[in-house]
C-alpha cells in the first residue's frame, strides 16, 4: 500500500498539481499557480506526452529490473569464486552453509512491489484513459511484459516463493475497483472542455478583408 500510495501521487497527482493553476476557479483556496487551469490544447501538447513516456519507460522497466538483479548476482557470484560460470567454482569464500545458499540461490521474489506496479498502471490508465486512450494499450503492454518476465524468472532466477494466501490478492482487487470512479470524474472534466471538440480553423498569415482585383481581372 505504501509503494502503491507513493508511486501513484508522484505519477498521477503531483504530475497533475505541478502545471496546474487553481486562480479563478473553484480550488482558488490552493496555492496552486501554475500555467493551465483547464486541460486545454496546450496541456494535450506540453503535459500529456510527458505522462506517456513515463508509462512507456514504467511499461519495460520490468526488463532493466530483470538485469540489474542478473548482472548484481554475477558480481557477488565472481567475488566470492572467482568465476561467473557455474561448471568452474571448486572454491568459495562463504563460511557457512546459510550464507553460501543465501548467495547461490537467488533473489527474494518481491511479489508486493509486483501488485503496486499493477496497482499504479491500472490507476493512472483509468484516471487519464479519457484524456489520453493512448495509455490502454501501454497497459496492456506493460501487464504483458510482467507476466513474461516474472513467469520465466519464478522459474529460473528468483527464489520459489513462500504460500500465500488469497488475503493479499483480495486486497489488490478490492482497490482495482475503485479505478473506474477516478475515470469518471476526471473524464466528465476533459471531455467538458469545449477546445478539444471545436473543428475551427484560424488561418495564419491571411486577412479576413478580401482581396483586391487589378484591372487585367487577375487578382
Amino acid at each position: 500500500m505504501a509503494i502503491f500510495i507513493a508511486t501513484f501521487f508522484n505519477t498521477a497527482i503531483l504530475f497533475l498539481l505541478a502545471n496546474a493553476n487553481t486562480k479563478g476557479t473553484v480550488l482558488r483556496w490552493l496555492p496552486f499557480r501554475g500555467i493551465y487551469n483547464d486541460l486545454d490544447q496546450d496541456w494535450y501538447l506540453n503535459v500529456g506526452p510527458t505522462l506517456i513516456y513515463t508509462m512507456q519507460i514504467n511499461a519495460i522497466y520490468v526488463y532493466a529490473d530483470f538485469c540489474i538483479y542478473y548482472f548484481m548476482g554475477l558480481f557477488y557470484k565472481w567475488r566470492d569464486s572467482g568465476t561467473c560460470c557455474a561448471s568452474r567454482r571448486k572454491k568459495t569464500k562463504c563460511v557457512t552453509q546459510q550464507q553460501y545458499i543465501a548467495l547461490y540461490a537467488g533473489p527474494d521474489y518481491l511479489i508486493f512491489y509486483k501488485y503496486a506496479t499493477i496497482l499504479n498502471t491500472v490507476w493512472v490508465t483509468f484516471m487519464y484513459g479519457v484524456a489520453l486512450p493512448i495509455l490502454f494499450p501501454i497497459a496492456a503492454w506493460t501487464f504483458f511484459n510482467l507476466f513474461v518476465v516474472d513467469s520465466l524468472t519464478l522459474t529460473y532466477f528468483f527464489k520459489q516463493p513462500p504460500n500465500y494466501d488469497e488475503a493479499l490478492n483480495n486486497s489488490a482487487l478490492n482497490l482495482l475497483r475503485w479505478a473506474p470512479v477516478f475515470m469518471l470524474f476526471f473524464g466528465y472534466w476533459c471531455l467538458g472542455q469545449q477546445q478539444i471538440f471545436s473543428n475551427t480553423i484560424n488561418p495564419i498569415g491571411f486577412s479576413n478583408e478580401p482581396a483586391e482585383t487589378s484591372h487585367s481581372g487577375v487578382p
